[in-house]
């Protein structure tokens, strides 16, 4: 096919076109693998709390756990935590249900569990990570101090 000089395309056009689509589409993928690829920052926080797991009831199954002793509820952490991973199993010996939640250095509080009377709930941790222990209305009532070794932290 003919065409007149002015109507003729070029193929520079077609180049530009073809090499601006073969850029975006590099782009494209690029910024998916930056977007989608996973995080690499290891954090020191407890893992995250679960959607509402029934916790176990407080038939004990850590028996052979040791105790940690309650601290007084006004205890502020020293810093002195991110040590190993450990657990700690928090058994309410009350008649009344319980908050439990991460006390961070700079004491702000992250809520984990609520724990019913009669109950027990695990919870992963680091050694040295405090946790508080509060009623349902907010009242602080107790903080445990994570152990190196898995432990039990009895409520009431």
């Amino acid at each position: 096919m003919t065409y007149p000089s002015e109507a003729r395309p070029t193929r520079w056009v077609l180049h530009v076109v073809l090499a601006t689509a073969a850029v975006l589409a590099v782009g494209a993928a690029g910024a998916g693998f930056v977007l989608l690829r996973p995080r690499d920052n290891a954090s020191t926080a407890p893992p995250a709390p679960t959607d509402e797991a029934a916790p176990a009831p407080a038939e004990n199954t850590h028996e052979n756990w040791p105790e940690l002793t309650a601290l007084p509820a006004d205890t502020a952490p020293d810093g002195t935590g991110s040590g190993a991973e450990t657990q700690i199993a928090f058994e309410n010996h009350t008649g009344e249900r319980h908050l439990i939640s991460w006390l961070e250095a700079d004491g702000t509080t992250t809520a984990y569990a609520t724990l019913e009377p009669g109950y027990s709930y695990d919870q992963p941790s680091y050694a040295g990570h405090y946790w508080l222990v509060s009623t349902a209305d907010g009242t602080p009532a107790a903080v445990f101090q994570a152990a190196d070794v898995p432990s039990r932290a009895i409520i009431g």
